[in-house]
């Protein structure tokens, strides 16, 4: 399969339909915004609580002699509480805000990426597009729901077995690794379900998915790491250039460079997805 031809047909489909790919830029600079603005929001709170919690935790008595000898752990445990509960407060709103973009704004640009492929066949009623996008976006929140449980059962498992369990350095970076390894797996799946998310069928979605992601490892595996590190190389070159200058102007045109990168690096995912499963 070739990927400079697969390339020409995607930038053709975006000259096609440039009012499409103009809503996906637009779409991806409002999910930059989004989330910088709901993590700006509300991590300042999350870190001061944390420090609110360890600072406490650095006044409090950890000889057992002394607390056998009747001395409490803390003078007064309100601090700590209070700092606790301000963290706790921040994190679920935090949480709760990247959940309400990924299954909008996030789910939107996966589908309406889709739509840009299909625009040219559309010749269904409103009522019939309007009931075919429902189900797409459902299917869509089911794959972001699975994600994000398992990444938060991931992390949820790095933290106790880091934490609670025998806290050596050397055991902690394995098991970040290891976590790492999991999530990019997953990801991959993830990706790869996507990219087949407008199947007819959820058996289709499945079937389309293994044969691409699974049979086709050798195709799909290769393309996948391409496009990542080409978003990832734009990002880096992005924050070197930055480092340098403090220019808005050039931020923001930065931002959109971005914005462009991953647009077209997911379009050209999902027509090399398709190409798999039309040239089987």
């Amino acid at each position: 399969m070739d990927i400079k031809s697969l390339l020409s047909v995607t930038l053709q489909t975006i000259k096609a339909h440039q009012s499409i790919f103009s809503i996906l830029v637009l779409l991806q600079l409002l999910l930059f915004g989004s989330v910088g603005y709901i993590t700006t929001a509300n991590v300042q709170h999350i870190v001061e609580g944390t420090q609110g919690i360890l600072g406490q935790l650095d006044q409090a008595n950890f000889d057992p002699q002394k607390i056998n000898d009747g001395q409490p752990f803390l003078n007064d445990i309100t601090p700590i509480y209070q700092s606790y509960q301000i963290m706790k407060k921040y994190t679920l709103r935090w949480l709760w805000g990247l959940a309400a973009i990924a299954f909008t704004l996030y789910a939107a640009s996966w589908i309406i990426s889709h739509s840009l492929f299909t625009a040219s066949e559309e010749g269904s009623s409103k009522k019939k597009n309007l009931k075919r996008i429902s189900i797409i976006w459902t299917r869509f929140s089911i794959l972001i729901l699975a994600m994000g449980v398992i990444l938060f059962l991931l992390f949820s498992i790095v933290i106790k077995a880091s934490f609670f369990n025998d806290p050596d350095q050397e055991q902690l970076y394995d098991r970040i690794k290891i976590a790492a390894g999991i999530g990019l797996l997953f990801y991959y799946c993830f990706i790869v379900i996507a990219a087949h998310i407008t199947a007819r069928t959820y058996r289709a979605v499945i079937q389309q998915s293994f044969r691409t992601g699974i049979k086709k490892i050798h195709y799909s595996l290769p393309i996948a790491f391409f496009l990542n590190a080409c978003i990832v190389g734009t990002a880096e070159l992005i924050k070197l250039a930055l480092e340098r200058t403090t220019s808005f102007f050039l931020l923001l045109l930065a931002t959109i460079l971005l914005a462009l990168v991953l647009v077209t690096a997911r379009l050209l995912w999902i027509k090399t997805q398709h190409a798999l499963i039309e040239r089987a």
